[in-house]
């Protein structure tokens, strides 16, 4: 049987990288370093409340990555009461350029085997063009075939604009494409929208701020736990 499904695109944050520390670990850490005091559960509640605030903006598709990263900060330190612009423009950097970010275990054998299948693999990521080192000191960028960046397009995840870039690199059509990601509203609402297959990746984790899984309302959504489960079932679907 020759295989349906043509490319397989995946997201980067969170589906085949994740910080480490976390981010909150991070902001700790920096608030700390100024002598800032702080309660650490106040902290995380702040980021996942401010999170849950910027589904509109999300949506939308129109602001930058790092634009949204500052004011994502901007708003957590509003929570906080904390006023440090400086402080402020530190993290910002810090987490533009990444350095914390490792891969996941499953990344390099699943994407190997869908290459070995003749399946064109990419990433599709709303971030700056740091995003190649990262994936560079992750191991794990010569493993894609095309790497398309929200802030290189000037498009933003859900738009179509940026998913429509994919399809023309890969040269397939929508319905042979399968995108993986962990953002229910940029990833899973922005494939769907394009007639592509979307498989929404819900990793088992604390600080998965920005998935929006709230936003799932029940509708029918291919999920899985871990990249080994997109395998299992695109082979139960015969879709390779």
């Amino acid at each position: 049987m020759s295989t349906k499904v043509k490319a397989v695109f995946f997201d980067a944050g969170e589906t085949l990288i994740h910080r480490n520390p976390s981010l909150l670990k991070i902001t700790e850490k920096y608030l700390k370093k100024n002598k800032i005091k702080f309660n650490p559960k106040k902290l995380e509640q702040a980021m996942i409340k401010v999170a849950a605030q910027m589904s509109t903006i999300v949506k939308k598709g129109k602001m930058t990555d790092s634009d949204k990263w500052e004011l994502y900060m901007r708003n957590v330190f509003k929570e906080m009461k904390i006023s440090k612009e400086l402080l402020l423009q530190e993290i910002k950097k810090r987490l533009q350029k990444g350095t914390s970010f490792r891969r996941y275990t499953d990344v390099i054998p699943v994407v190997k085997y869908l290459k070995a299948k003749g399946i064109t693999t990419g990433v599709i990521s709303n971030a700056p063009s740091h995003l190649w080192d990262m994936l560079k000191r992750a191991g794990i960028l010569n493993l894609f075939e095309h790497i398309i960046i929200s802030e290189e397009t000037g498009y933003e995840k859900p738009h179509r604009q940026i998913f429509e870039a994919a399809l023309k690199k890969a040269k397939v059509k929508s319905s042979e494409f399968v995108y993986v990601g962990d953002n229910y509203l940029a990833d899973i609402v922005g494939a769907r929208q394009m007639g592509m297959i979307p498989v929404w990746i819900v990793r088992k984790t604390a600080h998965a701020h920005f998935s929006y899984r709230h936003a799932h309302k029940g509708e029918r959504v291919r999920t899985i736990s871990g990249l080994k489960g997109l395998l299992e079932m695109l082979k139960k679907e015969k879709l390779i």
